[in-house]
């Protein structure tokens, strides 16, 4: 088609779209079907870049492949200088060296000096077990979220330590958090965590395992932990 042909063309829909509006939206709606469906077309250049799309959720994905990405991620950690150094800088940025401080603004200095004083004794060993600080506890955390995605606590209490908070952290490595067997066909249990009908976690199931010299054993049973009392840190996007 020549210059002059187009312009003829071109020039007769501008006389057509003036005198019924209505063409121009409907050529808008055409544009945007032909789009969709383009979109939605498979050819020999698409078929294996769509292949694996789905409809399913993040969490139905995770089941099968989360202990995969979960041992390759630690073992690339583990033996991948470069990363390593990444994750530890990540921390260190994050946590801090000695991690977060309590710095309270009050007319009552008396209650800022008590305050600061019971945050600074709890943080200072808020390991159930007393071995970890707080900021080793918090570094602890960073670093899970790197090899499992998340990272879990359960808060419990300590009637043995001195000081006016008995509360203490017991921290609990993400694999087992899992769903007992059983349990999968309920529609409000996934990935460990039971919800309400609004998706509101009530119970987190945490298998109990046998780590020690002989070897790692998966166990069978299981403990149920009251959502109000676990810490589960994720990305949630």
């Amino acid at each position: 088609m020549n210059w002059f042909a187009k312009t003829a063309k071109r020039t007769a829909l501008a006389i057509a779209d003036r005198l019924d509006p209505r063409r121009i939206e409907l050529r808008k709606e055409m544009l945007a079907a032909v789009r969709a469906w383009s979109g939605a077309n498979d050819n020999r250049l698409t078929k294996n870049h769509w292949g694996a799309a789905g409809a399913s959720s993040v969490n139905h994905d995770l089941l099968t492949d989360l202990n995969t990405l979960r041992n390759r991620i630690r073992y690339e950690r583990q033996n991948n200088g470069w990363l390593a150094g990444m994750v530890n800088s990540y921390v260190l940025d994050v946590v801090g060296p000695a991690g977060p401080a309590l710095h309270l603004v009050s007319a009552n200095k008396g209650w800022v000096v008590m305050a600061e004083k019971i945050w600074r004794d709890w943080f200072d060993l808020p390991d159930v077990n007393r071995q970890l600080t707080g900021a080793e506890v918090l570094a602890q955390d960073e670093v899970m979220q790197w090899d499992c995605g998340e990272s879990l606590s359960q808060l419990v209490s300590d009637p043995t330590v001195s000081g006016a908070v008995k509360t203490r952290l017991l921290t609990i490595h993400p694999r087992r958090l899992q769903t007992p067997f059983g349990q999968s066909a309920q529609r409000t249990v996934t990935l460990g965590v039971k919800r309400d009908e609004r998706g509101r976690p009530q119970i987190y199931y945490v298998r109990e395992d046998t780590d020690n010299e002989l070897g790692f054993l998966v166990g069978t049973n299981y403990v149920e932990l009251s959502a109000d009392n676990v810490v589960h840190d994720f990305d949630a996007s």
